[in-house]
């Protein structure tokens, strides 16, 4: 190899190198951000439990009451932070295009709300839980979900961003029907 061509190579590595320390620097930010937000949701997590807990005693003085039904309001400012301005994913802008399926009005598909509501509260656990179960939290929870959510089978597999799909037709059928069991009557 002459002198000319090893110079290019090393330039070239060097190049690659650099390109390199810049990805590992975005994702060490990236990966800081999320632990940092996560720290501030499970501090204020436990700030609302606190509080809940000192005005959510039962009248019977048996202890706090637990609800499982997600706070809609919670949940759309948690989506905007740790979905909306957070997730990096190649949305798909109409119907038919590829990427993932997302609606500007999830709000409005019960099964997200339910399936984010448990995100959140996953990820609240992880943040408590410390820095080593992120990566759990992420591939358990967040990728589950999100990509049930998303996929082309998912509830928002016709809606996209700016347009929220529910015509009347879907409205009635798009839900798993449950038959009504017949009753055998004796005789």
């Amino acid at each position: 190899m002459t002198d000319p061509e090893l110079a290019a190579q090393i330039e070239m590595l060097r190049q690659q190198l650099a390109a390199v320390s810049d990805s590992v620097l975005q994702h060490s930010d990236a990966l800081t951000a999320l632990e940092d937000g996560m720290a501030a949701v499970a501090e204020e997590s436990a700030l609302q439990a606190a509080a809940e807990a000192d005005s959510s005693e039962e009248p019977n003085g048996k202890g706090p009451q637990t609800s499982l039904a997600p706070d809609i309001d919670v949940l759309r400012q948690w989506v905007a932070a740790n979905v909306s301005e957070w997730c990096e994913r190649r949305i798909a802008t109409t119907a038919a295009a590829r990427g993932i399926h997302w609606c500007g009005r999830w709000d409005l598909h019960p099964e997200a709300v339910s399936r984010l509501w448990a995100v959140r509260a996953a990820q609240i656990a992880a943040a408590e839980a410390g820095p080593a179960a992120v990566s759990d939290y992420l591939r358990d929870h967040f990728d589950h979900h999100l990509g049930v959510l998303t996929g082309e089978h998912g509830p928002f597999f016709k809606c996209t961003p700016d347009n929220h799909v529910a015509t009347k037709s879907e409205a009635t059928s798009r839900f798993l029907v449950s038959a009504v069991p017949l009753l055998h009557l004796a005789g």
